[in-house]
């Protein structure tokens, strides 16, 4: 029997035949194809990363000493630890 034969006979044969045609051509038959991503942007969000990763450390670094002069060592040590139990 060919496929013709086989989708004409009835209609569930007809569906069960569409159904087989899909499944043979795999579940993104119809979907348009994934682009990959440029390495233009691979480099840009690369540079982001390590500008903030950059930002982040400097504002630390300047203000980790203003903080243990407004509210001490032992404040400062408690917030450290909240600050990280949160994290």
């Amino acid at each position: 029997m060919t496929q013709t034969e086989d989708i004409t006979t009835t209609p569930e044969m007809q569906a069960a035949g569409f159904q087989a045609q899909a499944a043979e051509a795999g579940p993104d038959a119809g979907a348009p194809p994934l682009t990959r991503s440029r390495p233009k942007s691979l480099i840009g969000n690369g540079l982001w990363s390590v500008l903030l990763t950059v930002w982040i450390t400097g504002v630390t670094f300047f203000l980790t000493p203003f903080l243990i002069l407004k509210i001490g060592t032992d404040h400062y040590g408690l917030f450290i630890l909240l600050v990280l139990k949160t994290a």
